[in-house]
């Protein structure tokens, strides 16, 4: 191959010089035979025949540089990727379509919004990239779904591509973004729906719908597809809806019109029967806003369980909650965001739910001046029992103590084993981290304003025995703004695992005082540590909490 190379070069080489050589002469006879009429006819014929033909090769040089440049990218000095094994070259292009799809954004209200193409581009790189991610179904087995008029058509085309790519892999399905007003070709884009659902509606283990507001003739079909002309085997589903009004899914409307406690109407013109034996294979269920039915088979057998409310807080009765937990022994992430409603009084005996793998508890509570019946997390934390695994909480949002709060938390962190606690806006329960928190090895105050503080139990901040009782292992102050004397206390209770991340200590007891700078801070406090970067991926300092190795 080298040597024919090099001929051809040669050979192009010589006819270009010669080519090159032969019309120079060209102007040298006109200027030395002084020809008044110009070039003879015939000499103008092949002077036109020359250029014709030089026109015409532009296309075919430039089609050849194309073919060299892509030969070039294969030197491993040049392109060191192509010497990767196929292997690791399958994982940089896994990494590379990991990024978010972004599909809730596609709608008016986000015009510059244009859905990623990575897939598409890969393809186009050179033969090496295209030939791997065509051999490698894994790469797409994610499939995306709106119904926004600028790219309705495009998506459907492109679910029936990536799905026959994807060979017998399980599908991770997306569906967002606001619905078309025009109606001329909803009849055409609901047959190819309901086609390309036919065709991988056993195939989709995981669900994830946006829902702009109520459920329209698009999830009707998904819901019909996925769970009546086979047996279901989507195993995670998550509904985020940005309605104003919290919904339960039934089987119909006739059931939606038994609905109570303000929610909506979800009917999905399904029986009783269908609906639940879809729901049953579910394992991890996101939900904010729309909900199965609180004794529905959704809740059975759940390793990840997330309840959250739209603007519009949700509740759920005490009784509903303990018997959704007891069906879920094997629970290991739990989040929530509802009110807990008809609790057992605080003089009340409660049977907290034993589970024995449960690993992360994230909460978020509400300021109860715009939910008057905001969510206390010792109302739920006082359900829960968790077994010996590591526990990490989170106490997010808007958490304001009260005087049997700091009571029913220092009774979970007794019987729980929490290695991890992260807390919002509100100064960490010291005390009861102190005397209460023996496994604990990292605590993290994020979001923490000085001057907008809550109100704190003073037994929260009350250290007269400090000598004798333990330090902090590591203490991670993120996107805060204190006062000296919190942090001289926070300072006091881990002396040699401090991290400032993206914060900021005031020198004296007041707004108006300068910032200590991080020579003064260093000064003062010498084992500190300072950062720029919020601690955690996306700046959330919890944001892999619920990765687990």
């Amino acid at each position: 191959m080298i040597e024919l190379l090099k001929s051809a070069g040669d050979l192009l080489r010589a006819a270009l010089d010669n080519y090159s050589i032969v019309f120079s002469k060209i102007e040298d006879y006109h200027n030395q035979a002084k020809l008044p009429q110009g070039y003879p006819p015939e000499l103008t014929n092949q002077i036109d025949i020359e250029l014709a033909f030089l026109s015409s090769y532009e296309s075919k040089i430039q089609e050849i540089k194309r073919s060299i440049s892509r030969a070039r990218n294969y030197s491993s000095s040049l392109a060191p990727v192509n010497t990767l094994p196929s292997e690791i070259l399958i994982r940089v292009l896994q990494l590379l379509v990991a990024e978010p799809c972004g599909i809730v954004l596609f709608d008016p209200d986000y015009p510059e919004h244009h859905p990623p193409r990575y897939l598409d581009r890969f393809v186009q790189v050179c033969s090496l990239w295209r030939t791997t991610a065509l051999s490698t179904p894994l790469l797409w087995c994610h499939i995306d779904l709106t119904l926004y008029g600028l790219y309705r058509n495009g998506f459907i085309s492109r679910a029936f591509t990536y799905a026959d790519r994807a060979g017998d892999l399980p599908i991770e399905l997306h569906v967002g973004g606001k619905s078309f007003n025009d109606v001329d070709d909803i009849y055409n884009i609901y047959d190819r729906l309901s086609m390309l659902f036919f065709v991988v509606s056993d195939r989709v283990e995981t669900l994830k719908l946006d829902i702009p507001g109520v459920l329209e003739g698009l999830h009707h079909i998904i819901f019909r597809d996925l769970f009546s002309r086979r047996a279901s085997n989507l195993t995670k589903l998550v509904v985020h809806s940005r309605g104003s009004r919290n919904a339960f899914f039934c089987a119909n409307y006739a059931d939606a019109a038994e609905m109570d406690e303000g929610y909506g109407k979800c009917g999905l013109d399904l029986s009783e029967d269908i609906l639940e034996d879809g729901f049953a294979p579910i394992t991890v269920l996101h939900l904010r806003g729309i909900f199965p039915r609180w004794w529905s088979t959704a809740y059975h057998g759940l390793v990840d369980l997330r309840l959250l409310s739209t603007a519009s807080l949700s509740r759920i009765r005490e009784t509903d909650l303990l018997r959704i937990l007891g069906s879920s022994p094997g629970l290991r992430i739990l989040h929530f965001e509802l009110e807990i409603s008809h609790s057992t009084p605080a003089t009340g005996r409660v049977v907290p739910v034993h589970l024995s793998v449960l690993q992360v508890i994230k909460i978020y509570p509400r300021d109860p001046a715009h939910d008057a019946g905001c969510l206390n997390p010792a109302h739920l934390l006082r359900l829960l029992a968790p077994g010996s695994k590591p526990l990490r909480l989170f106490l997010g949002g808007y958490y304001q103590p009260t005087s049997g709060s700091d009571i029913e938390l220092a009774k979970f962190f007794s019987r729980a084993k929490v290695a991890r606690f992260c807390i919002q806006e509100t100064f960490p329960p010291m005390r009861l981290l102190l005397r209460n928190a023996p496994h604990l090895e990292q605590v993290i105050l994020d979001a923490f304003v000085c001057y907008n503080r809550v109100d704190i139990p003073p037994a929260w901040l009350q250290l007269d025995d400090l000598a004798s009782l333990p330090r902090l292992r590591s203490l991670h102050i993120t996107r805060s703004y204190l006062f000296e004397r919190e942090f001289r206390l926070l300072f006091q209770c881990c002396l040699a695992g401090i991290m400032l991340h993206s914060s900021h200590v005031s020198g004296n007891n007041s707004i108006m005082d300068s910032t200590l700078s991080q020579e003064e801070l260093l000064q003062a406090y010498p084992t500190v540590k300072i950062s720029d970067r919020v601690v955690g991926p996306f700046d959330d300092p919890t944001a892999d909490w619920d990765i687990f190795d």
